[in-house]
């Protein structure tokens, strides 16, 4: 019988679903940083195929009903995080001016931490909502995605 967990109390899963829903987004990213269709796409083509998946299954996630579509949505977010994450930091590198070349390459990783720490804080601002705090949660992901969708047409080929 399923244990009521405190993050997802509606969707009353187990501790071994919810690793597995929580772990879903790092595999499925792992599986598509080796598998990324570079040479297919463009890299603009690539990261905003990226965002649309950053910016479309943080909304599925919220409005999921069942573990099982949860889980499936984490594991296209992973897709999406994936791409970004083979993606960026190459099209920084080709981009960018030798001489700064390193200090911009390295800007996404702190730009990635800087991200983390805003999800932290969206997070602490409505854990206290109550039965829908964890919607509210994996919703507010979303939010990033949105400037990284309508910049990349910004960006040069």
């Amino acid at each position: 019988m399923p244990v009521p967990t405190s993050a997802v109390p509606s969707l009353a899963v187990g501790s071994r679903i919810l690793a597995t829903i929580t772990s879903a987004v790092v595999e499925s990213a792992i599986l598509y940083t080796t598998l990324s269709p570079d040479k297919l796409l463009t890299f603009t083509q690539t990261i905003f195929i990226s965002a649309i998946f950053c910016l479309l299954t943080p909304i599925g996630g919220a409005v999921s009903q069942s573990w099982e579509q949860l889980f499936i949505t984490r594991l296209l977010m992973g897709i999406g995080m994936g791409l970004k994450g083979s993606s960026v930091p190459i099209f920084a590198a080709e981009n960018s001016p030798a001489r700064i070349r390193g200090a911009l390459v390295m800007s996404w990783q702190m730009w990635t931490a800087f991200g983390i720490f805003l999800g932290f804080c969206a997070n602490l601002a409505v854990y206290q909502v109550g039965d829908i705090a964890w919607r509210l949660q994996i919703g507010s992901a979303f939010i990033p995605a949105v400037p990284l969708t309508i910049g990349i047409y910004f960006c040069p080929e």
